[in-house]
């Protein structure tokens, strides 16, 4: 960006133009721009620990459900840290399960969003903002990137969500775990 901006600088002979970028004609935009990054990496965050406990609830409550299944599995012998292992391996098995169709469904939304845009024209009265006018079809950009950041994101989550409830399960008593209603 800056190798172009003075190659155009370069090629002026007038003295009375100058060339200037963005950032020295408008340097407010340029912080507007850092504070939303760093608010949508806020909102992503707070997005995690919500999943995360919306996870860890789901999968309690599943394995709650299933506590006479598996204190029998317990009683036939199953050891403990292979109870921890099977509960484990649900858990990322479902996170992989989600994380694909995640992915699944992104790829189209992200490209929807990028070639067509919503067209906001005839919901919004007027698309002026700040003595700025916006286009009244707002294309988003989803890069590759951000659909791995979410694929990773929920590998992460549904695992660690779901290492408390399997070591309190199989940290059970067969017996009680058979007699739990």
């Amino acid at each position: 960006m800056l190798a172009r901006l003075a190659a155009i600088r370069a090629e002026l002979t007038d003295p009375a133009l100058t060339v200037v970028s963005w950032r020295e004609t408008a340097p407010d935009v340029e912080g507007i721009t850092e504070v939303q990054a760093r608010a949508t990496y806020l909102l992503v965050a707070i997005l995690a620990v919500v999943q995360t406990i919306g996870v860890a609830n789901t999968f309690v409550l599943s394995l709650v459900d299933r506590t006479r299944e598996l204190g029998v599995l317990l009683a036939l012998g199953l050891r403990p840290r292979d109870l921890r292992a099977l509960i484990h391996l649900e858990a990322w098995l479902t996170s992989a399960l989600g994380a694909a169709a995640g992915v699944a469904l992104a790829v189209p939304m992200a490209w929807f969003l990028g070639s067509h845009g919503l067209d906001f024209s005839a919901s919004a009265r007027s698309l002026a903002v700040a003595g700025q006018v916006m286009p009244p079809v707002i294309k988003a950009y989803i890069g590759p990137a951000q659909v791995l950041l979410g694929a990773l994101l929920g590998l992460i989550v549904g695992p660690a969500a779901g290492w408390w409830p399997a070591r309190r399960i199989a940290a059970l008593d067969p017996v009680a775990a058979l007699r739990a209603t």
